[in-house]
């Protein structure tokens, strides 16, 4: 994870204010915008405005999502245990 980043504010907490003009059922907490919005801005000498932030740090997070589910045919395969007769 990138220094400064705090993984748990790039999820919406109950309670956290919400980027207003989203139109997004997901969202992403102020905080959790802002610190990407830093990230990105170190990383590429870029501003974002919060809606593009909001869509990139989302698609960010669902490709990590992705890569990171178990693949469950190879483990099934992996957890089989041989039967034996009775």
């Amino acid at each position: 994870m990138p220094e400064g980043a705090n993984p748990a504010s790039f999820f919406h907490h109950g309670g956290v204010r919400k980027v207003t003009g989203m139109k997004s059922p997901h969202l992403l907490s102020r905080q959790a915008i802002d610190e990407f919005k830093g990230i990105y801005r170190e990383g590429f000498s870029q501003n974002l405005s919060d809606d593009e932030a909001q869509k990139m740090a989302l698609s960010l997070l669902y490709l990590f999502r992705i890569l990171l589910k178990p693949d469950r045919s190879a483990m099934a395969e992996e957890m089989s245990v041989p039967t034996r007769p009775h």
